[in-house]
């Protein structure tokens, strides 16, 4: 997807004002920006591989699609796109829920710890609770170290994927507003999502790819 400027006058632009409250700009190592806009539930990511949202108030997006290879995930990034700039909200019924959570939220988790020098007997006790390793650690199964092992290896491998190397823009006026009713839609709908920077990390260090 590229970004070009616009002027408030065109029909299909995307101003950015409209959903700065919802948005989060980010670079990666290389200087390609990616755009998340999200709710706190909902997400859409969108790479930008030319042109900048860094000093553009309005933008007219250009998509790129080729092949038929991850056609249908783009596809639908762009259709919750256009569904969010036609209604001004997130339609849930484009969003089904993010598989793997709770196993990459333990991955993050195991992150943290291993950063603060933590050994993998003191992590399985922040997992599973120091009863429970008290019980099972030194028993005749090797569960729990074989899951503390294998969280290990997921963070690693996220720290180390191209997602590690995204860093945030300074927010502009336009990217840091907040919204008055975000946290009162998201009650509305039934559901407050307690760890959404978890979810951005996970998603930004996932970098799977999409439009």
């Amino acid at each position: 997807m590229r970004a070009e400027a616009a002027s408030a006058g065109d029909a299909d632009v995307f101003e950015l004002g409209r959903f700065g409250h919802w948005a989060t700009l980010a670079r990666n190592g290389n200087g390609r920006e990616h755009l998340a806009l999200s709710d706190g539930w909902r997400r859409i990511r969108l790479d930008i591989s030319g042109g900048t949202l860094s000093d553009a108030r309005c933008v007219r997006f250009h998509y790129e699609l080729s092949g038929f290879s991850g056609l249908e995930a783009r596809l639908l990034t762009v259709r919750r796109l256009l569904t969010l700039w036609r209604r001004g909200r997130f339609v849930r019924a484009l969003f089904p829920p993010m598989t793997g959570l709770p196993r990459r939220l333990e991955a993050l988790r195991v992150a943290d710890a291993l950063a603060a020098g933590a050994s993998y007997r003191e992590i399985a006790i922040a997992l599973f609770g120091e009863a429970r390793v008290r019980a099972e650690w030194n028993g005749p199964s090797d569960f729990l170290l074989s899951r503390v092992r294998r969280r290990v290896a997921e963070a690693r491998a996220m720290a180390e994927g191209p997602g590690a190397r995204c860093s945030m823009v300074e927010p502009s006026p336009v990217l840091g507003q907040k919204h008055p009713h975000h946290e009162k839609l998201r009650r509305r709908q039934g559901k407050v999502d307690a760890e959404p920077q978890l979810r951005s990390a996970i998603e930004c260090a996932a970098m799977q790819a999409q439009t």
